[in-house]
Parts: structure tokens; C-alpha cells; sequence
């Protein structure tokens, strides 16, 4: 991974978490992803495994913490637009584009409104802007990335996050069979840069399919998969723990090993103690 991946300066690191689909049962809990991808190369490069996705705003720290992201810009779903979370980043030497949604309804609707107002012409701040037209699968769509460095009122609302220096909005059009339908998408970001280079940085963040990728036994390299029944909803833990790089192992025990660090042909394995709930394998590939 090294060799690939030899550094993160100047990359593109999407965040994102996903529940693996048929990962739970009566006594299992679903298993929920978090995972760190590298656009530029195409290399997922780490995982944190927990078992809520509430987990994901604790995850998300630690997954970064052994990542080292320095140089790097880091994209992340609205769940990890955390106070907490964006100081991690800025401290890492690296960059954010942090989606804002209504589980920030404060900042959510102070963005809208500022926007509202500054196109109504009614604010002397400008903003940057920047146009794309996508045509494709009878799909035509127009996107429409406007970006401000006008961030200094967040400090009298108490939204303001560590580093930050712009905020974004994007305007999107779809038309599909002669109906057009119009989405309103909002962002924060460390990364003083003008709307292209903006709207490219949030284009990459829609690039999500990898995050649940399947389940499989390597041959070679731990145990072959249960053969009890319901094998699905019981797998054994080998297969977890010695899952290919980049895939998703079965849910996670209920019950929390004892701390320990080893080497895994896949990458560095860390157990981290946690509340017997709530169990956190970090998987990076570095």
C-alpha cells in the first residue's frame, strides 16, 4: 500500500460509513463501516468497524488519528460536521469539506439564509460561482457551485469550526424524462479555494459505491466461512479479522476482546478496548 500510496499530500480522502447489508440477526448487531477512500488511486485505506451508526462521530477521529492525513483534503458526510472532528483535521495538517444538513439546524438555515440574501442582492459580500453541465442515460443536469470567504458572523451564532473558510452551496437541476426536479446541498471547508476548484472537491464526495463491499474468504489466510447453519447472520471471527483489504467482515461479537496490536498480511490491526456494547476494529492499510 506504501508503494501506491506513498503519501496523502494533495489527495482527496472521502469518509463515509455503511451497515453491511445482512450483517445482523437475533444476537448479532449490524455491522457498521466507516471507511476512508483515496479518489486519486482508487484504495480504500482504513476501516473502523463499529456497531451503531451513531458510532461513526467517534469512529471517524480515530480512523483519521492512524491515517495521518497530512496535506490531504478530507471529505465527510454530514454526520461527522462536528466541532470536534473539523479541529482533528486542522490539527492533522490537512483540509475539510464537511457536508451541513438539518442535523445542524442552526448552521443549516443561517447558510440558506445568507445565500437567499446575498443572490436577492440584498449583502455586499460577493461569492464565487462556477457552472456544470452533465448529459448522460437521459439524465441532463446543471450544478451550479457557488463559494464565499464571508464567514466571520459564524463566531456570533457559535458555529464557528476550526479553520474554517468557506462556505458552499450547491444548486443542482435534473431533468429525466421531461421532468425536472432541483436539490440544495451545503458545505463548510478549511480549503481556501474558488468555486471550480470547490465544485471538484465535492463532485468526488458522490463517489460512494465501495464503501459496502462484499464479504469473501481468502484462501490462505484464516479460517473458511461457518458452515452452521444460518452461517450468513453467525459468521466465525477469523473471518473479520483476516478480511482482503477493503473488504467488510461479518457483524461484530457482541462481546469486546482484550486490548491488543498485532501485524496482519492485510495491514495494521488495532483492537481498541471498548464499552462491551459497542466493540471498534480498526482496520488500516497503509
Amino acid at each position: 500500500m506504501s508503494t501506491l500510496c506513498p503519501s496523502l499530500a494533495g489527495c482527496h480522502v472521502d469518509n463515509d460509513g455503511k451497515t453491511v447489508r445482512g450483517s445482523h440477526s437475533d444476537e448479532w448487531m449490524p455491522l457498521h463501516l466507516v471507511s476512508a477512500w483515496c479518489s486519486a488511486n482508487g484504495l480504500t485505506l482504513g476501516q473502523v468497524a463499529t456497531e451503531q451508526k451513531s458510532n461513526e462521530i467517534t469512529a471517524i477521529p480515530a480512523l483519521l488519528q492512524a491515517l495521518q492525513p497530512q496535506g490531504a483534503t478530507v471529505a465527510i458526510d454530514a454526520m461527522g460536521t462536528q466541532h470536534d472532528i473539523a479541529e482533528t483535521i486542522v490539527a492533522g495538517g490537512a483540509d475539510y469539506v464537511l457536508a451541513v444538513k438539518d442535523n445542524q439546524p442552526t448552521l443549516a438555515d443561517a447558510m440558506r439564509d445568507w445565500f437567499a440574501a446575498a443572490q436577492a442582492g440584498r449583502l455586499e459580500h460577493s461569492y464565487w460561482e462556477h457552472v456544470e453541465h452533465d448529459k448522460g442515460h437521459g439524465r441532463l443536469e446543471t450544478r451550479v457551485c457557488r463559494v464565499t470567504e464571508d464567514v466571520a458572523w459564524l463566531k456570533r451564532l457559535g458555529q464557528e469550526c476550526a479553520g474554517i473558510q468557506r462556505l458552499v452551496m450547491v444548486e443542482s437541476h435534473r431533468t429525466v424524462k421531461g421532468h425536472t426536479s432541483a436539490e440544495y446541498r451545503y458545505f463548510i471547508s478549511s480549503r481556501a479555494c474558488k468555486a471550480q476548484e470547490m465544485a471538484g472537491l465535492i463532485r468526488r464526495m458522490g463517489h460512494r459505491e465501495w464503501f459496502a463491499p462484499r464479504a469473501r474468504h481468502v484462501p490462505g489466510r484464516g479460517c473458511p466461512p461457518d458452515t452452521r447453519p444460518d452461517s450468513r447472520a453467525q459468521p466465525g471471527p477469523a473471518a473479520q479479522d483476516h478480511a482482503e483489504p477493503g473488504a467488510a467482515g461479518p457483524a461484530t461479537r457482541r462481546q469486546a476482546p482484550q486490548l491488543e496490536e498485532r501485524a496482519q498480511p492485510g495491514g495494521l490491526e488495532c483492537r481498541l478496548p471498548q464499552p462491551v456494547a459497542r466493540p471498534c476494529l480498526i482496520r488500516v492499510f497503509m
